[in-house]
């Protein structure tokens, strides 16, 4: 049936929280100080007499809480005719909890799917892209000191602003991993401390697609040396300005980068007596006349020619819409929290969010050849609205067949995909007083 990978990794996540509820001890490092009063008495923060346990913080977080906490909390519990709790309650709960436990939770239904059977490869690699974006944050003092403001061109500082990174599966449209960093770190070294990591998760051989923004001779350096494919768009070099002006599609060359490039912090590369890297580029015409130029380790040995590297680069994709979906249907920068963990919380719960509705979309239009596509937008709506009933009743028959609606209205949204369209990017000005700001194309899912 339909639901079915989307039900399978509801129950992997419930089995996590029994798992979790039952051995705080192991787990102790998502969450904070017990107090306890004996060696007895540790679990009793969320099992005692309290409507705030384990799964109904967990789920009451990841289903998004974009409106004020009373009403947010309402809305939740008046779902399963229940009485509404304090919000005072839910802090003092919230500060319990570590964003840790999101970022696990996450792990868990990665890992999860990736042991199935369900994951679109090409030839046999998971493709990761990394992409990074700005995300506005709430206007308090913590949050500035912590990850930075945004300036004006002249330099006024006008509200807190960091920096998310995700690594996204672009065939199953999955955040394998995601990062919030401060609003100044470089994405390269982002990059660089989470990729081995975020390619762990997904036990497969692995082939990342990157921008020019992460382009540099220590990213080649590592991939090419720990095993990974990559395929990334080159920056402005003499070598890619002679490249292009040869007329070659493609071509093997060998750089040797001078002691002032990135490479020559890592240590390992300066131990090396053959200092020199070699890569294949290709060059990618785009329709409006310019060129570009493609560097990757894929060789035609692999069977790859250099069609095959310009089309992986534009499946590269579906990690730039992915912010799209993050930050208009799931409200990513409607924060519920002003503590530094708090939206770290809120951005990992996001993620989960987002990998829930990316799962159960997949059974959602079965047919490749209709040129149509799920609405992540009234999929994420619909998951939120499950999520008051996977908190207090896991199991239920009520629940099941809820389940099995939703993936009966999956199948009845979709998108026409209207391929080789383009849009140009619009600048606006963000609201930079109250609480939250709203784009003029807001479309809330949640």
């Amino acid at each position: 049936m339909a639901h079915q990978l989307f039900h399978h990794m509801i129950n992997t996540l419930e089995a996590k929280l029994v798992s979790v509820e039952n051995e705080f001890d192991r787990d102790s490092q998502y969450f904070n100080g017990w107090n306890c009063k004996n060696e007895t008495d540790h679990i009793e923060v969320f099992r005692r007499n309290t409507r705030y346990t384990l799964r109904v913080m967990f789920w009451l977080i990841v289903s998004r809480i974009v409106h004020t906490l009373p009403v947010a909390l309402d809305s939740f519990f008046s779902t399963l005719g229940l009485p509404v709790p304090s919000k005072s309650g839910f802090s003092m709960k919230r500060r319990v909890l570590k964003s840790g436990f999101f970022r696990m939770m996450n792990q868990t239904l990665v890992h999860d799917f990736y042991d199935g059977k369900s994951v679109k490869k090409w030839h046999g690699y998971v493709l990761l892209a990394c992409d990074g974006s700005r995300i506005a944050l709430p206007d308090v003092k913590e949050l500035g000191e912590k990850f930075g403001y945004y300036h004006t061109s002249e330099g006024d500082e006008l509200y807190p602003s960091g920096k998310a990174c995700i690594f996204q599966d672009t065939l199953n449209n999955l955040t394998v991993c995601a990062e919030l960093v401060g609003k100044d770190e470089d994405e390269r070294y982002t990059f660089e401390a989470n990729y081995q990591s975020a390619a762990s998760l997904t036990g497969s051989k692995t082939i990342f697609l990157l921008d020019r923004g992460y382009f540099s001779y220590n990213i080649i350096y590592l991939l090419d040396k720990n095993g990974f494919k990559f395929v990334m768009k080159a920056r402005d070099m003499p070598w890619r300005k002679e490249f292009l002006s040869s007329g070659k599609r493609q071509q093997v060359i060998t750089i040797k980068p001078s002691r002032s490039t990135s490479v020559y912090r890592n240590a390992e590369w300066r131990q090396n007596q053959e200092k020199q890297l070699t890569v294949r580029l290709v060059r990618f015409d785009h329709p409006d006349g310019i060129a570009d130029v493609l560097v990757t380790n894929l060789t035609s040995d692999n069977g790859v020619n250099y069609k095959d590297v310009i089309a992986l680069y534009r499946l590269r994709w579906p990690a730039e819409t992915a912010y799209g979906i993050y930050k208009n249907d799931e409200a990513l920068e409607l924060f519920s929290s002003f503590r530094t963990d708090g939206v770290l919380q809120d951005f990992h719960a996001a993620i989960i969010l987002f990998n829930l509705a990316s799962l159960l979309a997949m059974d959602g239009t079965a047919d490749d050849s209709v040129k149509v596509k799920p609405d992540m937008n009234v999929i994420i709506g619909l998951i939120h609205n499950l999520c008051p009933m996977l908190a207090l009743r896991p199991g239920s028959h009520e629940l099941e067949r809820r389940l099995a609606g939703i993936a009966r209205e999956v199948s009845h949204y979709t998108i026409q995909i209207r391929e080789d369209r383009s849009y140009p990017r619009i600048r606006r000005s963000r609201k930079t007083s109250g609480k939250f700001y709203r784009h003029t194309n807001f479309t809330i899912a949640v």
